[in-house]
């Protein structure tokens, strides 16, 4: 069993979950922006308007993070077995 993919794949799972819940979040702040514009709603409270921004930082944060990870590193691995990058040109 490979722990480090399997780690991988709980924390995608764990963000997709959250984007999930965020894009909900989103798709209701823009609807009561439409509202509160059409004079239907009263404005969103500024802690939860500030929340859901928090929210979507540390989202950011995570998507930036994972896409860290997938890229692949700038040198190969060695062949001598020490794990130790060796340089693209000898």
């Amino acid at each position: 069993m490979n722990t480090t993919t399997d780690t991988h794949w709980r924390d995608d799972l764990t963000l997709i979950g959250a984007l999930s819940t965020v894009n909900r979040q989103l798709a209701l702040y823009v609807l009561r922006l439409l509202d509160v514009d059409a004079q239907r709603a009263p404005e969103l409270p500024i802690t939860d308007e500030s929340t859901l921004g928090r929210r979507m930082i540390e989202l950011g944060q995570a998507i930036h993070a994972r896409a860290a990870r997938r890229q692949p590193p700038p040198y190969p691995p060695s062949d001598d077995g020490t794990g130790r990058a060796r340089p693209l040109i000898s």
